[in-house]
């Protein structure tokens, strides 16, 4: 019945090879509404775009954390700490992509005030 079960199961490079299909800088520009090969840059990013990458990758996060629940099995330990990596690299893209724009903020309130601009630019996980 084990033996059965195990046939069953996809092997972890199945799901490796899936989750490297998975085109996530492809998707944050989408999210960003960049097309064509574009750069962005913070300057063209609104309080709407922030909260919709934060919204969006809230919810990656948690569906690649149910991968942790769902595949807890050993033998899927490598695509397992795959997927930390990429939850962990997400994160790291939305803080810095929050505090660049933060930080764009800020230097539009000193330019009101009388203050030279500094572009700032923003590169996708992938």
């Amino acid at each position: 019945d084990e033996d059965e079960q195990n046939q069953l199961l996809l092997k972890e490079s199945d799901f490796v090879s899936l989750l490297d299909q998975f085109p996530f800088s492809d998707v944050f520009k989408h999210v960003l509404q960049v097309f064509d090969g574009e750069d962005y840059n913070i300057e063209t990013i609104d309080s709407h775009g922030i909260l919709r990458v934060m919204a969006f990758s809230d919810t990656l996060i948690r569906l690649l954390g149910a991968a942790f629940s769902t595949l807890k099995l050993s033998r899927y330990k490598e695509f397992v700490k795959q997927v930390g990596r990429s939850i962990r690299q997400i994160v790291q893209y939305v803080a810095d992509l929050w505090t660049t724009y933060k930080s764009h903020r800020l230097q539009l309130q000193q330019q009101q005030q009388g203050h030279a601009p500094i572009s700032m630019t923003t590169a996708p996980p992938g």
